[in-house]
């Protein structure tokens, strides 16, 4: 059978467009999942419009006799739910039945997850960690697609509906299209995850405004992750000196480190140096996150930490890229601050003016 999932994501009040039109189709083969997003956004002017994302998703997923029974069970014998009531909604079903159909919404939401957080790593969309959770109640199925991969509406069967709302703080531009499609699922296919060191990052920018301090901590964790990983990765003899000794200066490993670590990109046999400024950058950062873990106060102001995030992403993004993905070098070039020259963007946008924000 073919279960299905609907959910939307809002979009946080300073997206101003997303970078691709229709549907857009993303596989894991290996899973038997498969994704569709399109764009739910109306007129970009309209403020008052919700401006969404609509990720639907599909899985292959065989029940017991039991489950099945209970699929095929009238309508009379669906879940009532009440305000009154503490449970699940699936109360009046067999024990069977309701596990099978949290496992199934539990995985789901798991697969798409990981799905939009590698896509938004494969896109270098800005945004915090993504969370699709898809609820039993709000599941449809059916037997089979038609040739083609589409089935009509009147052949799905409510297990009952519903439509979940999650939140996506912050997208930017998600340049999401048919022509990357197919490398996500292929990072899908070969269980590829997004890295650690972005994820650490998303949950920093999450949190950037609400808790900016916070946000200095784990950014720094970020990109001492992101580089160690690196590290570890291209000297695999390395990785027991990280693990079990205390490290260098982060400044010291970018500075003086990073250049010698063997390079997987084209054309480098090692890692070129840095850019004095992400040097200075981070090594602010450690001076500034120091201060915050040991005395609990430190100086966080908004450009400065604009240019924490703009230079550890690049940061990030150049490490995938001398770790053999070919398609980080035109990803980091998208890399943006989000202060006068981003918002600058938005209002040309708000006023009609299209402009490209790669």
């Amino acid at each position: 059978m073919i279960f299905r999932a609907h959910t939307r994501l809002p979009l946080a009040p300073d997206w101003y467009d997303v970078g691709f039109r229709g549907t857009v189709h993303l596989e894991h083969k290996k899973e038997g999942f498969w994704l569709d997003v399109h764009r739910d956004v109306g007129d970009v002017i309209d403020k008052e419009d919700p401006r969404q994302l609509v990720v639907v998703s599909y899985l292959l997923h065989e029940p017991s006799p039991t489950v099945e029974a209970v699929l095929n069970a009238p309508l009379s014998h669906e879940a009532k739910v009440t305000a009154k009531k503490t449970g699940d909604g699936l109360d009046s079903f067999p024990t069977e039945y309701r596990e099978f159909l949290h496992r199934t919404a539990r995985r789901m939401g798991e697969l798409a997850t990981r799905a939009l957080a590698v896509a938004l790593w494969r896109t270098g969309a800005r945004s915090g960690p993504p969370e699709i959770k898809v609820y039993p109640l709000h599941l449809f199925w059916t037997r089979q697609l038609m040739e083609g991969g589409t089935s009509s509406e009147s052949s799905w069967d409510q297990v009952p509906s519903g439509i979940v709302t999650v939140g996506l703080p912050d997208l930017s531009f998600f340049n999401l299209d048919e022509s990357i499609a197919p490398h996500i699922s292929l990072l899908l296919d070969e269980a590829t995850p997004q890295p650690l060191g972005h994820d650490l990052l998303r949950e920093a920018w999450r949190i950037h405004e609400s808790n900016p301090r916070a946000a200095v901590v784990v950014a720094v964790a970020a990109i001492e992750t992101g580089l160690k990983q690196f590290i570890a990765s291209q000297l695999p003899q390395a990785e027991w000196l990280l693990r079990n000794l205390p490290s260098p200066p982060l400044h010291k490993l970018l500075r003086d480190f990073l250049p010698s670590v063997p390079s997987k990109a084209k054309g480098h046999q090692t890692v070129p140096a840095l850019n004095s400024s992400t040097v200075r950058v981070v090594t602010e950062a450690v001076e500034r996150r120091n201060s915050i873990v040991h005395v609990g106060e430190a100086e966080v102001d908004e450009e400065w930490l604009a240019a924490l995030f703009q230079e550890a992403r690049r940061l990030l993004y150049d490490l995938d890229y001398h770790s053999g993905y070919e398609w980080a070098a035109k990803v980091v070039d998208k890399v943006h601050p989000w202060g006068q020259e981003w918002y600058g963007k938005i209002t040309d946008a708000q006023n009609g003016v299209r402009q490209d924000p790669g």
